[in-house]
């Protein structure tokens, strides 16, 4: 084992360092067995001994006193399982974000009560797949999310000297079945243009959604600032986010204007003079480090008349677009649907992958190749050169 530490270098049971002391070059043995956590600690106490020099405050005798640095002390490491967990959260706490966090925590709880007080050395991916074969209720996406959780935890183990038989490597994810789209069609949706139901408002909302597509924390976030009525567009740079704050929108990409169609504009419109006159709100905006906050004057498009405030969530709005299917006896699907309306109808009609991964604000069109790929328009290749060729004699 090397050391990355200058002065400091492990021997066959211990660590020794090197320092200047009244002149001399000075050796002090260490009680330390040579591990990569060790060298560190030494390379600490290193440092602690040379501050003291420079401040004129160290005595060697009292140091090897103290120290008894000519004997080996081997502690046993810590192998319960909560103290990892709560180790990795500790770590995780300020590089990640809030929401991030607090999802880590979540799954924490869960892996606490399922292994409960178990040896870190005593677990492993059979044991972890039969106490999760139990949480039936529980979604793929869910139990990979604590997966990554005891992940965590076996990897800030290993790096504290703990000898597993199993690593973090090992422990396999769940794959999901995702299922194919199941869009509504514009044509069906133009049929129930101008068809009232008792909540207005929220059907012009709910069919807007159709043609552009935003995530639903985009169109809660959707602010009547970033409207631009004159150019038919609207600029996407916010969505929500828990506890009631803003934020960046998913990724960079997702930072996008889109040009809205005539048919968008009309929903958007009606939704403008349906829309309940409440004064603005005051909402805090998380920056993009995740960290500093400050505060916006909010005017949303969506407002909730049943509270005559902003939508916290998604699940609110889902239960007022549930009334509306109901009254245009259209089938149920809530606003994350919206997204598969508009990306498989828009494909139908041909636009480009590239154009509509835009659009959506995806980073590539990966994602829509192998989710919408019946949906795309082809044509006959040996039509398109015949028609051209015709054009141009």
């Amino acid at each position: 084992m090397k050391s990355k530490y200058s002065c400091v270098y492990p021997n066959k049971n211990s660590i020794s360092i090197f320092f200047t002391y009244e002149g001399k070059l000075t050796k002090r043995t260490l009680k330390y067995t040579p591990t990569l956590s060790n060298l560190k600690k030494a390379h600490q106490e290193r440092v602690f001994i040379v501050e003291s020099i420079e401040k004129g405050t160290f005595d060697l005798k009292n140091y090897d006193l103290n120290k008894n640095t000519n004997k080996i002390k081997k502690t046993k490491p810590l192998e319960n399982l909560y103290y990892y967990l709560d180790l990795f959260l500790k770590l995780k706490k300020n590089k990640v974000s809030e929401r991030t966090y607090i999802t880590y925590l979540n799954k924490s709880i869960l892996l606490k009560k399922l292994i409960k007080d178990t040896s870190i050395k005593n677990i492993n991916p059979t044991m972890i797949d039969e106490k999760f074969s139990s949480q039936k209720h529980l979604s793929f996406k869910y139990l990979n999310e604590v997966l990554l959780v005891l992940r965590g935890a076996i990897k800030t183990a290993t790096e504290n000297d703990i000898i597993l038989k199993y690593t973090h490597k090992d422990y396999k994810g769940y794959r999901s079945t995702i299922k194919d789209p199941d869009p509504y069609k514009f044509k069906d949706i133009f049929k129930l243009k101008y068809k009232k139901v008792k909540n207005e408002y929220i059907k012009c909302c709910f069919f807007l959604n159709m043609y552009v597509g935003l995530r639903p924390s985009e169109l809660i976030a959707l602010d009547i600032n970033d409207i631009d009525l004159s150019n038919k567009r609207i600029s996407i740079n916010k969505s929500m986010n828990v506890n009631n704050t803003l934020k960046s929108p998913k990724t960079k990409s997702s930072i996008r204007n889109i040009d809205l169609p005539d048919e968008a504009m009309f929903y958007l419109n009606k939704a403008l003079s349906l829309r309940p006159k409440v004064n603005n709100f005051t909402i805090y905006y998380i920056g993009n480090d995740n960290r500093t906050t400050k505060k916006l004057s909010f005017m949303p498009l969506l407002i909730n008349k049943n509270t005559n405030s902003y939508f916290k969530n998604s699940n609110l709005l889902n239960k007022q677009i549930k009334q509306v299917c109901h009254d245009l006896n259209l089938p149920y699907k809530p606003i994350k649907r919206c997204r598969d309306t508009a990306a498989s109808n828009l494909l139908s009609l041909g636009v480009s992958m590239l154009s509509l991964a835009k659009y959506l604000g995806h980073n590539g069109v990966l994602l829509l190749e192998s989710r919408y790929a019946t949906h795309i328009k082809t044509h006959d290749i040996n039509k398109l050169v015949s028609d051209y060729h015709k054009k141009i004699t």
